[in-house]
């Protein structure tokens, strides 16, 4: 297929970026994949076909399936990208599906996006079953809990053709709040940034982006942002012919996109995706009986505490109780008992999550 070139609406400690980098999305091709999440039903709650990306569906009758595919546009070197397919049609206007990426606040000093007068682009390859207006959203974060202030837009883009690859560049101004909303430049949530496959006109809701499209705003809500969507991308969700591919996602700083900016290495990006999450394979043999302890280093130290879960299935114990796991940044702690002497096993994958 063709890839046709688009330019939306212009708009007047550790680190995630690597230095000299451009692209501040991480694994913006798709290409890490630690969960080896498979084909699957998307839900409220997110899926994450790739690292770094969850995709979320909302609505009580549209099932949407996704995966992570080899279909890419051609000419590049993309080796995958995120695919929904619809496997039953939406009724009423109450739906959305969508896939998102959350940059730490380092990434957001960086960028300057807390301050005014800098510039800065989205770009991104997409293929749609449906042409027309597409949106994404931005907004400096969804915390949860009890409604605070916050900044957002929703940036609109055109789909020229159904079924072909195009990339879309989306340039914009950064915004200061003027102290309404809170930007964070550390470890915590920078920017979130949401792609829409669909969305029913009634799903913004209440937790929306309410003003004019392509102009920041500032709103409190104590819910996830809902890109605006009266007439937007309406009809994507209610057939079973429908498909939403996405690859190649890069943040920079400029007034215009330059091209993908590859990872230097698969092991580069993999560890930037493990500062997130991790799957650390736990082997601990010993002798005796009672409680022992297991200090392990983790691979990456992690953006913050990570929730550590000791794995469900695939593992192996022998003569061992698993008891708890305590986690810091950089060090785990697999503690656990044996209620009787000789020899005792504990062999499993422990899942560290530090997912912003």
């Amino acid at each position: 297929m063709p890839i046709s070139k688009i330019q939306a609406n212009s708009l007047a400690a550790n680190a995630v970026p690597v230095t000299g980098a451009r692209n501040h999305i991480i694994n913006g091709n798709m290409e890490i994949n630690q969960r080896s999440q498979g084909t699957a039903n998307l839900s409220g709650a997110g899926v994450w076909f790739a690292d770094r990306f969850f995709s979320q569906v909302h609505g009580t009758s549209i099932v949407v399936s996704g995966s992570r595919s080899t279909d890419v546009p051609s000419g590049t070197k993309f080796k995958n990208s995120v695919k929904f397919s619809v496997t039953t049609a939406a009724t009423g206007t109450d739906h959305y599906t969508r896939i998102t990426h959350r940059v730490e606040g380092y990434g957001v000093k960086t960028l300057g996006m807390a301050s005014s007068g800098n510039k800065l682009v989205l770009s991104f390859y997409v293929k749609s079953t449906t042409a027309g207006t597409h949106t994404v959203g931005m907004c400096n974060g969804y915390r949860a809990g009890t409604a605070y202030a916050q900044a957002g837009i929703t940036h609109t883009y055109t789909i020229n053709a159904a079924n072909t690859w195009q990339r879309v560049e989306i340039p914009f101004d950064s915004y200061s709040t003027g102290g309404s909303a809170d930007w964070k430049d550390d470890n915590n949530l920078g920017v979130e940034i949401t792609f829409v496959a669909g969305q029913g006109a009634t799903a913004h809701g209440a937790g929306s982006i309410i003003s004019s499209h392509n102009t920041w705003e500032d709103f409190a809500s104590s819910a996830f942002v809902n890109p605006k969507s009266t007439t937007d991308n309406n009809s994507w969700g209610t057939s079973t012919s429908d498909e939403f591919y996405i690859t190649g996602v890069q943040l920079e700083s400029g007034t215009s996109a330059t091209d993908f900016e590859n990872p230097v290495s698969y092991g580069d990006e993999l560890a930037r995706c493990q500062r997130y999450y991790e799957i650390c394979d736990v082997k601990f043999n010993g002798y005796g009986v009672g409680g022992a302890q297991e200090n392990i280093p983790q691979k990456v130290t992690k953006r913050a505490t990570p929730t550590a879960t000791n794995g469900t299935s695939g593992g192996y114990t022998y003569n061992w109780t698993f008891n708890s796991i305590s986690s810091e940044a950089n060090e785990m702690s697999v503690n656990g008992t044996s209620s009787s002497g000789g020899y005792r096993v504990h062999r499993y994958d422990i899942e560290l999550d530090a997912e912003l």
